[in-house]
């Protein structure tokens, strides 16, 4: 296992999430969202890749322990505050 590999896991988990992301049709574009997913398939690919399990192996594997739950909460206030920071400036 490698820095690289990892990265690479990483990006091919965001790649891979967003693609699924994006077959939905009609739904307006949320940032939240659309960072969470982004996030979360970054964390498993990059897990995914150190571990060598597939995406789909690990994706279950922190699901069922919970993980990926904190994970999207984390997101989910980690980009709720970037985006209040952001509308905040542009208010000004």
């Amino acid at each position: 296992m490698t820095v690289v590999s990892v990265l690479y896991g990483a990006a091919i988990g965001i790649t891979r999430s967003l693609y699924g992301w994006s077959g939905k049709e009609g739904e307006p574009f949320d940032f939240v969202k659309f960072g969470k997913t982004a996030i979360i398939g970054a964390v498993v690919g990059g897990l995914a890749a150190a571990s060598g399990l597939t995406f789909e192996s690990m994706s279950t594997s922190l699901q069922t322990m919970g993980i990926l739950t904190v994970i999207d909460y984390g997101a989910t206030a980690l980009l709720n505050r970037i985006g209040t920071s952001i509308w905040k400036r542009l208010k000004k």
